[in-house]
């Protein structure tokens, strides 16, 4: 037969857990306002807040990932190594747009998807 209500040691377990949740979520702030220290600390950075729904950790992950910037000749040259955009080989006037490779910072890629995302549903406050 059930009991209604749960053992002495399932609410043991609870509580241990709960707390181990609460340790976490302080970590997590913790982390949060390191980036965001970093972040402001960071001329590169504070650049990227300017784009529309970017926050402090896109904007602190994309510094650290382009560096100086010297390796990429524009910024589709970087898109295009995340693989956001197709990978573009020009020869005179004639321009070859090959496909969208996968080998850039799956993460990064993942993030600017979903802050791409987020643009779209508030697009309408930027177009009017």
């Amino acid at each position: 037969m059930r009991k209604k209500y749960p053992s002495d040691l399932s609410r043991e377990l609870f509580a241990e857990h709960n707390e181990k949740l609460k340790d976490l979520d302080k970590e997590i702030k913790n982390q949060d306002h390191r980036i965001g220290r970093l972040c402001n600390q960071n001329q590169r950075s504070k650049r990227f807040l300017n784009v529309p729904d970017v926050g402090v950790i896109i904007a602190t992950m994309i510094a650290a990932d382009i560096g100086d910037g010297k390796g990429y000749v524009s910024s589709r040259d970087y898109a295009a190594s995340l693989g956001v955009v197709p990978k573009q080989q020009s020869s005179g006037d004639k321009q070859v747009y090959l496909g969208v490779s996968k080998r850039g910072n799956r993460y990064i890629r993942t993030m600017l998807i979903h802050g791409a995302r987020s643009v779209l549903k508030t697009c309408s406050f930027w177009v009017n």
